[in-house]
C-alpha cells in the first residue's frame, strides 16, 4: 500500500522531465547571452525574469493539471500575458533578494528562496484562479 502511494504520480514523470529539460536548455541559452557585452545583458535583464515565471508555472501546470508540457508553456505564457508587468517586477525584485542572500556565503538563501516560492505560488494560483483546498493533516500508514 505504501509502495502505490509512493508511486501514484508517476504517470507524468515524463512530461515534467521534459519541461525540466525545456527549462534547462532556455537558462543555458540565456546564460550564453548574458556574456555579450551590454546587449546580452540587458536582453537578460528584460526578458529572463518573464522566461523564468513562465517555466515556473508551467512545470506546475504539468504536475497540477497534468497536461502535455507544450500546452502548459502555452497557458503559462496566456497567464503572463495576463499581468506581465507586475509578474516582471516581482521576478525581478525576488531576483535582487535572493541575489542578495547568495551573498553571506549562500546563508541568506534559506531565508529568500521560501519567499520567493510562496510568492510564486500565491502568483500562479491567483493567475489561475484556482483557491488551495484545506488538507488534511493526518498520515496514516496501512502495514
Amino acid at each position: 500500500m505504501i509502495l502505490t502511494k509512493f508511486f501514484e504520480h508517476f504517470n507524468i514523470f515524463a512530461d515534467t522531465f521534459i519541461v525540466a529539460l525545456i527549462c534547462v536548455a532556455v537558462l543555458i541559452v540565456v546564460g550564453i547571452l548574458n556574456f555579450i557585452p551590454l546587449i546580452g545583458q540587458l536582453i537578460c535583464l528584460a526578458v529572463g525574469p518573464v522566461i523564468g515565471i513562465v517555466l515556473t508555472f508551467s512545470l506546475i501546470l504539468v504536475i497540477e493539471q497534468n497536461i502535455k508540457p507544450m500546452d502548459a508553456i502555452k497557458q503559462s505564457i496566456e497567464y503572463v500575458k495576463t499581468n506581465p508587468v507586475n509578474l516582471w517586477l516581482y521576478a525581478l525584485v525576488m531576483g535582487i533578494i535572493s541575489g542578495i542572500g547568495t551573498i553571506a556565503c549562500g546563508i541568506g538563501v534559506y531565508l529568500t528562496l521560501p519567499i520567493g516560492t510562496i510568492g510564486l505560488a500565491l502568483a500562479y494560483e491567483q493567475l489561475s484562479g484556482n483557491k488551495s483546498t484545506t488538507v488534511n493533516n493526518e498520515t496514516t500508514f496501512n502495514a
